[in-house]
């Protein structure tokens, strides 16, 4: 007579791998008080992005202009000389789920 071996169970806690997703540098190009990203790809825009100014401001708004183009507002002007993106802002993603890139970038 066969012996019937238990079937082995799931481990139901297991934890799945988180997927990784793309970084997005977009060409920046500001003209006061107006901070254009222009991107390869299209993009979702949900919220204001916190992307600060190189005098240290945020933005008051932002919006879609088309896919790949999105424009920040912010309340005053000034000359800026670069921009600083943070971690993971949840306002601009592109549409397969990839976040800006962060860091401090220059801006023309």
């Amino acid at each position: 007579m066969a012996t019937m071996r238990p079937r082995p169970r799931r481990n139901r806690n297991r934890r799945k791998g988180r997927a990784v997703f793309e970084t997005l540098t977009p060409a920046y190009s500001y003209a006061t008080p107006v901070l254009t990203l222009t991107f390869t790809q299209a993009m979702r825009l949900s919220g204001t992005p916190q992307i600060a100014l190189s005098t240290g401001e945020l933005p008051a708004s932002a919006a879609k202009i088309s896919d790949t183009v999105i424009e920040v507002t912010y309340a005053t002007g000034g000359v800026i000389t670069d921009v600083t993106v943070p971690q993971n802002d949840k306002a601009i993603k592109s549409t397969t789920g990839g976040y800006l890139a962060p860091g401090t970038f220059p801006v023309s």
